[in-house]
């Protein structure tokens, strides 16, 4: 207990710590526990590069280790940047080891993601420069419940035996299959990891069950134990942007093996008590919301529209928040859209929170979300487009049938067709660009105000006033 106490109080003050006894020679520095099913952070480049495709910010960790043969013995850095990751860890100051990896996740969907992973040893000895490591990983996460992932690794270069049980052997690939499941969403937390090693010399599997409680108080226990009766406890201390974690290994008999602590840091917040209560949570509601996942295999798409309700209805019951403020651009979703994000702020403010929204540029239907709020502010400079919601747009097209010069025309767009966005905004502009797939160096706008004729210029196009 004693060597407990001490390994955490080191870590906090420190962010120091990590690794495992029976880590193998070719690992990088061992993490925390974490089942490949749910890691969506920076250790997903450690872990399994398809999180990374669940990751929805940036990620910065920090980690040290803490052995029982001598004080610090591995370090690591790890970034994240939306799917992409990377991490240096420098290994065993005895081999002066050195493991670089690049990571990278592909996506088209929220459910699922696909990664890989490119790993080089550097060394002093020619056993470690000459290795290298390549992974790919697969994560399906059907409903907000339940993860199954599976991880490769392919060893290349490797001749340095590790240990197998009683006898030794040379690594040539690792298998890694983790199944997730959350029956109170982010709260608790059940994982089971089957860990199957191929040897020249015949094959080793080793399943581990993982558990993670947190707490919106701002602190997290987690725990795994293995087959074979190793077991690691954990601890964690969470801000809304920072983190931070301990945990120590033990063997089957209770003797300490080693720690690790990681100092994370985060864009995307956490519900915790640790943070001043009353704050605001900021929202930016501009151009469309689909309805469905727009996401490509490299960047994530706009938040759709149920992505909007289940958010604004989380900051609801978050007791940390105390009221939203909206951020109103030219907002040109549909009127069914609009409604859904409303009643959604409707549901917030009647809990008791506020809603201040602001604008610069604000459409009809931007403006009916906004009404929700106690308060609207505008930039004097600001521009309101009112028609009402009901309003009809003139029929030109008649009146060019009537006058008989409807073929000289290929199309009409009016303010309806720029999702309410009068010019000058560009936004309008660069609709009707897209709209009618027109190059700008190749038309010319007639305008009877200059200060339409601004934005076209800017384009490319040529002007008549």
């Amino acid at each position: 207990m004693y060597k407990f106490i001490r390994g955490s109080a080191i870590s906090l003050i420190l962010f120091a710590l990590s690794s495992v006894s029976h880590a193998q020679l070719i690992d990088g520095l061992n993490l925390p526990f974490e089942s490949v099913a749910i890691t969506n952070s920076a250790s997903s480049i450690a872990l399994n590069p398809a999180g990374l495709g669940f990751n929805q910010g940036r990620n910065f960790n920090f980690a040290q280790s803490h052995l029982t043969d001598n004080f610090f013995s591995d370090t690591g850095v790890y970034f994240a940047f939306g799917n992409i990751g990377y991490s240096l860890e420098w290994l065993d100051a005895a081999t002066s080891r050195r493991k670089k990896t690049f990571a990278l996740a592909l996506s088209n969907s929220p459910n699922s993601s696909i990664g890989f992973g490119y790993s080089r040893f550097g060394s002093d000895s020619t056993s470690y420069s000459a290795l290298s490591l390549f992974t790919a990983g697969l994560n399906f996460r059907p409903t907000s419940w339940l993860s199954l992932a599976g991880v490769a690794t392919d060893v290349r270069g490797s001749s340095v035996p590790v240990l197998i049980g009683s006898g030794v052997g040379i690594l040539e690939s690792r298998y890694r299959l983790g199944l997730g499941l959350r029956p109170l969403g982010e709260f608790l937390t059940l994982s089971a990891d089957a860990n199957i090693s191929k040897f020249d010399s015949g094959n080793n599997t080793i399943f581990q069950f993982g558990l993670e409680y947190w707490s919106d108080k701002g602190f997290s226990i987690n725990g795994m134990l293995d087959e074979d009766g190793g077991f690691e406890f954990g601890i964690e201390i969470g801000f809304p942007t920072i983190a931070v974690r301990n945990s120590n290994r033990y063997s089957e008999s209770g003797a300490y093996l080693s720690s690790v602590s990681v100092l994370e840091m985060r864009n995307r917040r956490r519900a915790t008590s640790l943070q001043q209560k009353g704050s605001f949570l900021q929202l930016k509601l501009s151009g469309t919301v689909p309805d469905e996942p727009t996401s490509s295999f490299f960047f994530r798409g706009a938040r759709t529209t149920s992505e909007w309700v289940r958010l604004i209805d989380r900051a609801r019951v978050d007791k940390q928040i105390g009221g939203i403020i909206l951020h109103v651009g030219a907002f040109t979703g549909g009127m069914s859209t609009a409604a859904e994000i409303r009643n959604a702020l409707l549901r917030f403010k009647s809990s008791g929170k506020k809603i201040i929204a602001y604008a610069e540029i604000m459409t009809v239907k931007g403006l009916y979300v906004a009404s929700v709020a106690e308060k609207i502010y505008m930039k004097p400079s600001g521009y309101l487009f009112f028609a009402g919601l009901r309003a009809q747009v003139t029929h030109y097209k008649s009146m060019l049938e009537k006058i008989g010069i409807e073929d000289q025309f290929d199309g009409i767009f009016d303010i309806a067709a720029a999702g309410h966005i009068p010019k000058p905004n560009e936004v309008s502009y660069q609709n009707f660009i897209d709209h009618f797939g027109i190059d700008p160096k190749n038309a010319v706008m007639i305008e009877d105000m200059a200060r339409n004729l601004a934005p076209a210029a800017a384009l490319g196009m040529t002007t008549v006033w």
